[in-house]
């Protein structure tokens, strides 16, 4: 056989695969209560004013109160209150890993996050002190109650106590 006659094939089945991992991407964009939870204490841990869209119309409130403010407003006094950089009342979580308890009708779940939780002084800071040893994780386990409205999952209940505030 001749060089070209084989080369074809080949490339049809890199195409083929590339087109296989396109749609196999898009298909795996739909919405799950697991990923709605990672999502919401990632930002709830970095105090991202956008862990909001992530919460139930229960737990939003209005604009007098809500609760994603007053956790923001009161995290960030207490880190100028002890004199510490913004930085260290914020934090990454790592190794997170999610359990799923669905109710009869799937409208409702129960999700159990547990992760390790940094400070998130400096993107570096993370790497560096895994690589010398130095700086501690602590060890972060909640239970989240997540409900399907309007076709996305929120956060509902009390996630992290942010109920509390209000």
């Amino acid at each position: 056989m001749d060089r070209k006659s084989m080369s074809t094939p080949i490339v049809l089945v890199i195409l083929a695969g590339i087109l296989v991992q396109i749609i196999l991407l898009f298909g795996d964009n739909r919405a799950l209560p697991h990923r709605t939870a990672i999502a919401f204490s990632k930002a709830y841990f970095q105090l991202d004013p956008a862990m909001g869209k992530f919460l139930c119309s229960d737990l939003k409130g209005d604009e007098e109160v809500d609760p994603v403010a007053t956790l923001r407003i009161r995290r960030f006094d207490e880190a100028r209150e002890r004199g510490i950089p913004l930085g260290m009342v914020q934090s990454n979580l790592y190794h997170v890993d999610s359990f799923t308890e669905f109710n009869e009708d799937g409208s409702q779940a129960k999700v159990r996050i547990t992760a390790a939780r940094r400070t998130a002084i400096n993107p570096v800071y993370a790497w560096v002190s895994r690589l010398f040893f130095i700086g501690e994780s602590q060890h972060m386990e909640e239970t989240l109650d997540l409900v399907k409205e309007e076709g996305a999952w929120k956060v509902c209940g009390n996630p992290f106590g942010l109920a509390d505030l209000t």
